[in-house]
């Protein structure tokens, strides 16, 4: 089993960005990655532990239409989600085995350290733990429609949560 691992610091508070990780991940990626990643849906399960999230990606993803992601790991206390894809994406470029694991610890009350797993069959897949950096980098820090970082996007989208349901934690002043 080959792995690549890495590091990125997200200037958003662990609950709000574990509730967005763990129960929306399907709709925040096309949010936050709209090139990478056109929308996603969970097509089967209620969101947890063995529910399965459809992403159809975009136009800069070329040799991949669609990836199926089995949630395979999902620890609440220890704030850690892991989604092996199942079919179509990676599978179809020859992988027989691709994971990405999420491991979120609380910096400060504004801040989460990711730590980032990507675990595959093929030697070689990850270019580098650098190139591995990048791609973590552009999923938590990522510029995303013109002038709005990550956590720009994840606070907004956490306040029209929070103002719809009540259920996720953001102070409206940050």
């Amino acid at each position: 089993m080959k792995e690549a691992k890495t590091q990125v610091t997200a200037d958003v508070g662990i609950d709000s960005l574990w509730k967005c990780l763990s129960k929306d991940l399907y709709s925040i990626v096309p949010q936050v990655l709209p090139n990478l990643v056109q929308n996603g849906e969970i097509i089967e399960g209620d969101g947890g532990l063995g529910s399965v999230i459809l992403f159809n990606f975009g136009p800069d993803v070329p040799n991949m239409k669609y990836q199926k992601e089995k949630i395979m790991e999902l620890d609440e206390s220890l704030h850690r989600i892991g989604l092996q894809v199942i079919e179509g994406g990676h599978l179809d470029l020859g992988f027989t085995f691709y994971k990405t694991t999420f491991q979120l610890t609380s910096i400060s009350e504004k801040q989460t350290l990711v730590d980032v797993a990507e675990h595959s069959n093929v030697a070689g897949c990850f270019k580098s733990v650098a190139a591995a950096h990048r791609r973590a980098a552009n999923c938590f820090n990522a510029v995303a429609a013109g002038s709005q970082t990550m956590e720009e996007v994840l606070h907004g989208f956490i306040l029209d949560k929070h103002q719809q349901n009540g259920d996720y934690a953001a102070d409206p002043e940050s």
